[in-house]
């Protein structure tokens, strides 16, 4: 009935309840349809309805992680999914079950240790390598305009590339060069953290030091 309703409502209450319910409805049969392969290509015309219908962030996100799930067959497609909800903070902010920890977290933080999943497989590396181009590229056009903010923001729209920690380097160097010593400092704590154990880890402690100390008001904790 909320289908059939759809191209009928007009704008107000009545029509984004009829939104929201056409919507639960083909999300929810397409689930329940999601494990029968000889119901493929009804599952994929029911997530297609829910894209076509999905208006807030929370479906928006919903709807892309079940579609990864039978993208899963095309590893590909279920990292461009993943990589949507990383490369839009209005979907990376969104709340949502946690399948690796039981509780709930932010999609992008979903998203990512999904892709992470992936890409410790030969075929998954080999999947997500159309990526790791685009975060190459997008790093080297931030390098060619002295961009801080553009350098760091390749960390965060890639955090499962090689070129993630390459980037977070560069904005730091970049910031610290640039007198925001305080950004210089953020950054490099964060290369610290994620790997503490790295070649560079006693460099990297020095830097923390040399700009902690020229952060006007000091350093936050």
């Amino acid at each position: 009935a909320a289908f059939a309703r759809l191209g009928t409502s007009s704008a107000g209450p009545t029509a984004a309840a009829d939104h929201d319910r056409a919507f639960r409805d083909s999300m929810e049969l397409a689930r329940q349809l999601g494990g029968k392969s000889d119901d493929a290509n009804r599952v994929d015309h029911l997530l297609d309805l829910a894209s076509g219908i999905a208006q807030s962030p929370t479906q928006q996100v919903e709807y892309r992680l079940v579609r990864s799930y039978p993208a899963r067959a095309d590893l590909t497609d279920a990292i461009d999914f993943y990589q949507q909800i990383l490369g839009d903070e209005s979907l990376h902010s969104v709340f949502v079950a946690d399948p690796s920890g039981g509780g709930s977290n932010q999609a992008g933080y979903v998203a990512e240790n999904a892709i992470r999943d992936i890409v410790l497989t030969l075929e998954g590396r080999t999947a997500y390598a159309h990526v790791e181009e685009k975060a190459q590229a997008l790093l080297v056009s931030a390098k060619a305009a002295n961009d801080p903010d553009q350098m760091a923001a390749v960390a965060r729209l890639y955090p499962n590339s090689q070129t993630a920690r390459q980037a977070l380097v560069a904005a730091a160097a970049a910031y610290e060069s640039a007198g925001n010593f305080r950004e210089a400092s953020r950054l490099t704590k964060t290369l610290l953290a994620s790997n503490p154990w790295a070649a560079d880890t006693t460099l990297r402690l020095e830097t923390i030091a040399r700009d902690d100390l020229r952060i006007p008001g000091g350093a936050e904790a």
